[in-house]
């Protein structure tokens, strides 16, 4: 799953919707052109309906701190900390996922 920048789309789908009414007003094809713009404003309105579940970092962190022996237990073993961290990466990683979907 990849995810994108909301904003980012929405200022290219206005620039577009405002690129395209511009165009075919100025080539007297009225229709055309109000059948763009309500199609791009029907798309920007789909995309104000998207939204992402606030986590609490704080909480997540110190849950996870609480699941992992080897942070509650610090070691010097190299491999062990390259692990902490890889697992520390994963599970962050599959949360802002789970964040992504609503669960």
């Amino acid at each position: 799953m990849k995810l994108i920048d909301k904003d980012k789309i929405v200022t290219e789908i206005e620039r577009r919707r405002d690129l395209h009414y511009r165009y075919y007003v100025k080539r007297g094809v009225g229709s055309i052109a109000e059948y763009k713009y309500d199609e791009d404003r029907e798309i920007l309105s789909f995309l104000d309906t998207l939204e992402a579940k606030e986590v609490d970092l704080e909480k997540e962190i110190q849950q996870h701190i609480n699941d992992c022996l080897d942070i509650k237990f610090p070691t010097t073993d190299i491999e062990l900390i390259k692990k902490d961290v890889e697992y520390t990466a994963r599970y962050f990683f599959e949360l802002g996922l789970k964040a992504q979907k609503g669960e």
